[in-house]
């Protein structure tokens, strides 16, 4: 097996080339079937699908029969056509873009037709063009010309593109024969809307507007829209960005805090926006066909699923990207559908369709019609990925004597560099130290003052940057001015990460480079690199320039290594003595998480942590393969932050991610200093029974409040804690201080008498529900008989009862990861035999039927093991035998200890007699610190054997062996 931490994809071989053919290359996609519908002047439109079932709609020529071709793609080989919905008014048959859910098909006219929901039910096998369930234009409340449609919930929002329409519809469509509208959203300063996206972003739904406008009077806004209750209430408007004109199309990424945005022009591109903060995007990357090598085209449209970005590009075809990190993609698929030479704007590759799996890529060209391709080898290919230059060159000017740097970075396998000086238009001269990604001036001088470019290739292709300039200038005594600060990096682990500076001033300068303030040995020139960068170098690194006239410190930048791209929405999930780690896997793999102590805490929630790759402890090994994975860590420490890295083992191959961090439940205490007070508070320390070393004390008033102290702990933990006060006592005190409990449940207020109880934890509330995070809190107010009101500190308690019940229930934060919300514990949701409170005590999944206590028997020659699985901490388990079935009662069996194995099965060893047979039970008894909590007797009846015992119950049932010496 090899064992594989994902590289950066700057660290490749370097191959020399110049010049390669302009046309576009099929790269890791193959076509598995193409079919044009109608050989006509037909320009065909985009394509949509579910299942089996795949809808070509049209451009233009639609004053033919043809509308929206149906095919069924169950065999992808054959592209087998089997009707064509046509609107019985030829001139609305410009259906460009659909939807297609549940099987009823959502068609939206262009032509003046409104949208068309068709009866697809029959689609599949039918030769019949498909039934019109109904029909909504403007005199229904939509538009009668319907360029764009998006389907969510049952909300179908339609856009017109039609000049001074600025408006998006939404209608309902839960029923398919009555659609009516529910509401208008108005792009106020939009020309018109071009196309319509609406997807979740986390428990939100949030809908992009393109508004498709140029120049200055409509400059081609995309609307960021809050849409979760529109239903109930108007869209919130969210914020809005200029992606430079001409915004045709955007679509988020899965976490919804990154946008790709189409701009359909000449000379447009493809722009990705950081959207975290909806007010105020952020520029990431810009994608053109020139960073791509490729001839100018037009983009088209964009879609997004998991880490992978799909862009349709008219005659450069269908691109595909890795957008792990969003500011270097890697292009590392394509596919070309129009290889004749380009006569027109609109021509090659419309649309795509990738949400039925890489090996059933749907397209659609305007010309040549429908395509099913297969892009699998996108995940497995290892060094095939064409150049693509994400980060330009800049111009430079340097001071005569220092070091100047010249910068480009891109991805893709076995680049080789050579940078050129001049003008591409003559080809320049090469430089014979520029093999590099950075052209490097060590003791730059005036003659080095010159246009600069570089030309980035492998076997694939070639990309050409910008040409920027280097301007060299003879220092007059200057002290050193820092002109460019190094700039933080994100690498992959044991990729290679480069910090530089750029300065004005008089040579000669000298440089010490600092990781995290202290001085790194040898790093003592104006670049620096980090080669092979580990976890233990994460942090801050700066520089200390001197010369003859004074000295400067550059600012902080930091070095972080980011995840394999294999692996992402890895996510903690504690309890007080036990954690569910999940995640998801691109490739299909087993699943661990290896463990320990936190003996730092990592800035960065997704960055390598300090302590480097060093575990004490490993889960048990879930040999399931999936892509959805789960593990249940036990026997943890309360109140303890724990540092972990997930683990997936898929064919030869073995996937590893940073390393993250949580908290387990405990005791959390904030004391005043932690607090935050409003109005007028006085601090105090001559009380011997405070808590720490002072309080604070406000003057109470009659009626309203003016002065609080809110103390807002940060839960790590969704479910019950117990709330105690602490304050010194004294007859000066308020008799009646109000403290307020805010939670899940409300607020509750409890009033205090600080003349006494004081110098010890005073309980205000018990088992009182708590959402994880800093939502729930203690505030005090000085709203109290006329005295004195003190706040001192606040105690929260996570109970550990909750965790190791005596009864069939569950913790809250365990039914929030698997269900969402309350569940029912006698429930079976899963249907193995296991109700979801003996699957909590057992250790197993309550949503997937293989996930399910394991207890098997074998034996030979007078020995025997009994094997189960999972064997966890916090547990205990005893083997109870009967010799014969009639027998009163179980008997608790000695076998000596359990036998772990690395794969999280206990064994039990025994010894047998001569009898005919014997019978076992398991019997998983939940700890806490060696007290058992609740018995659960199990495996599931039908897993293991047909006897039953009525006495029993359903659950408690057993294994039959017989053993001969």
């Amino acid at each position: 097996m090899r064992r594989i931490l994902i590289l950066g994809w700057s660290s490749f071989l370097f191959l020399i080339c110049l010049t390669f053919s302009a046309r576009a290359q099929n790269i890791n996609i193959t076509l598995v079937s193409q079919h044009e519908p109608a050989n006509t002047s037909i320009a065909f439109g985009d394509v949509w699908a579910e299942g089996d079932l795949a809808c070509l709609g049209i451009w233009t020529g639609y004053s033919t029969a043809y509308g929206v071709g149906i095919y069924n793609i169950s065999n992808p080989g054959t592209n087998m056509l089997k009707s064509i919905y046509a609107s019985p008014t030829s001139s609305f048959n410009q259906f460009e873009l659909g939807f297609v859910r549940n099987k009823i098909g959502y068609f939206g006219s262009w032509s003046g037709g409104g949208v068309h929901i068709v009866n697809l039910t029959n689609a599949l096998t039918s030769t019949t063009p498909p039934p019109l369930l109904s029909q909504i234009g403007s005199a229904g409340g939509g538009h009668d010309r319907v360029h764009t449609v998006f389907l969510e919930r049952n909300f179908l929002y339609e856009a017109a593109h039609v000049a001074g329409v600025n408006t998006v519809k939404v209608i309902d469509v839960s029923d398919p024969f009555a659609p009516f509208l529910v509401r208008d959203i108005i792009c106020t300063n939009a020309s018109k809307v071009h196309q319509i996206t609406a997807v979740k972003k986390g428990t939100n739904t949030i809908l992009y507007t393109s508004d498709f406008g140029t120049g200055s009077t409509a400059p081609g806004y995309t609307h960021i829209w809050d849409v979760s209750n529109i239903g109930s209430q108007p869209a919130v408007w969210l914020g809005n960005f200029n992606s430079g004109g001409s915004s045709h199309s955007s679509w988020p990424t899965p976490d919804g805090n990154t946008l790709v945005v189409c701009r359909e022009t000449t000379g447009g591109d493809v722009r990705l926006y950081d959207i975290s903060n909806p007010a105020s995007p952020v520029l990431q990357t810009i994608i053109s066909p020139a960073t791509m090598g490729l001839p100018s085209a037009i983009p088209h449209n964009p879609v997004v699923v998991s880490n992978l970005l799909f862009l349709s590009w008219y005659q450069n075809g269908i691109n595909i990207f890795d957008i792990t990190d969003r500011t270097k993609p890697i292009r590392i698929g394509a596919y070309d559908t129009y290889t004749a030479a380009a006569s027109g704007s609109f021509q090659g590759n419309w649309g795509v369709f990738p949400n039925l799996g890489l090996n059933r890529l749907l397209l659609s060209d305007i010309q040549t019609g429908f395509y099913i391709l297969d892009a699998s080898a996108v995940l497995t290919a290892t060094n095939n990925y064409p150049p693509l230059l994400v980060q330009q060159p800049t111009s430079l000017t340097a001071t005569q004597g220092t070091t100047a740097t010249l910068s480009s970075f891109v991805t893709g396998s076995s680049i080789k560099y050579q940078w050129r000086s001049g003008s591409v238009t003559t080809t320049g001269t090469p430089v014979s130290s520029g093999t590099n990604s950075s052209l490097v001036f060590s003791n730059v001088q005036t003659s080095n003052s010159t246009n600069y470019f570089v030309i980035a290739t492998n076997s694939l292709g070639a990309v050409t940057s910008s040409v920027v300039s280097l301007s060299v200038t003879v220092p007059q005594n200057l002290v050193p001015t820092i002109t460019a600060q190094p700039q933080p990096a994100s690498v992959y682990p044991e990729s290679d990460a480069n910090f530089s500076v750029a300065l004005s001033g008089s040579a000669p300068f000298t440089f010490q480079w600092r990781f995290n303030g202290v001085d790194l040995s040898g790093a003592t020139t104006n670049t620096l690199t980090i080669s092979n960068a580990q976890p233990e170098q994460v942090g801050n690194y700066s520089v200390f320039i001197t010369n003859s006239y004074g000295t400067a410190t550059s600012s902080n930048a930091m070095l972080t290594l980011i995840d394999s791209p294999y692996l992402n929405t890895i996510q903690a999930t504690p309890g007080m003595r036990s954690a569910l780690i999940s995640w998801k896997s691109t490739v299909p793999s087993d699943s661990q998480v290896q463990f320990s102590v936190a003996t730092s805490v990592i800035q960065s929630p997704s960055s390598m942590s300090a302590m480097g790759a060093s575990f004490g402890s490993s889960s048990y090994i879930d040999r399931k393969i999936s892509t959805n994975h789960t593990i249940l860590l036990t026997g943890l420490t309360p109140n303890t932050r724990y540092s972990f890295q997930v683990i997936s083992s898929g064919e030869t191959n073995t996937y590893l991610s940073g390393v993250y961090q949580f908290t387990t439940a405990g005791t959390i205490i904030i004391d005043n200093p932690e607090a935050a007070f409003t109005g007028t508070w006085t601090l105090g320390n001559s009380s011997l029974d405070k808590y720490g070393v002072d309080y604070q004390f406000a003057s109470s008033v009659v009626g309203s409040n003016t002065a609080t102290a809110t103390f807002r702990p940060n839960l790590s933990t969704t479910g019950k804690y117990d709330v105690h006060i602490f304050y010194p006592q004294g007859s000066n005190r308020a008799n009646n201080t109000p403290f307020t409990i805010f939670n899940n449940g409300g607020s509750t207020i409890v009033y205090v008498n600080q003349q006494s109880g004081g110098g010890a934890w005073r309980s205000i509330g018990a088992n009182m529900d708590f959402d994880s995070g800093n939502s729930g809190y203690v505030r005090v107010a000085n709203n109290a008989n006329p005295m004195v009101v003190l706040a001192d500190a606040v105690r929260f308690t996570y109970l550990e009862s909750q965790d190791f019940p005596t009864g069939p229930t569950v913790p809250t934060w365990w039914e929030n990861f698997y269900f969402g919300g309350p569940v029912d514990p006698l429930a079976d949701p899963d249907g193995d035999g296991y109700s979801t409170a003996e699957e909590y005590a057992v250790g197993t999944s309550p949503i997937a039927a293989d996930s399910h206590l394991q207890l098997d028997l074998q034996s030979s020659g007078g020995a025997a093991n009994i094997t189960f699985w999972p064997y966890l901490g916090n547990r205990n388990y005893q083997l109870l035998f009967k010799t014969n079935l009639t027998d009163a009662s179980w008997q608790i069996l000695s076998p000596g200890g359990i036998t772990p194995t690395p794969y999280g099965h206990g064994i039990f060893s025994l010894s047998t007699d001569n009898a005919s047979q014997g019978f076992y039970r398991l019997v998983v008894q939940p700890t806490i610190q060696g007290s058992f909590s609740g018995k659960i007797a199990l495996p599931q009846a039908d897993a293991f054997s047909g006897f039953s015992e009525a006495a029993c119950g359903v659950n408690r049932i057993f294994v039959q062996q017989t053993f001969r010496k």
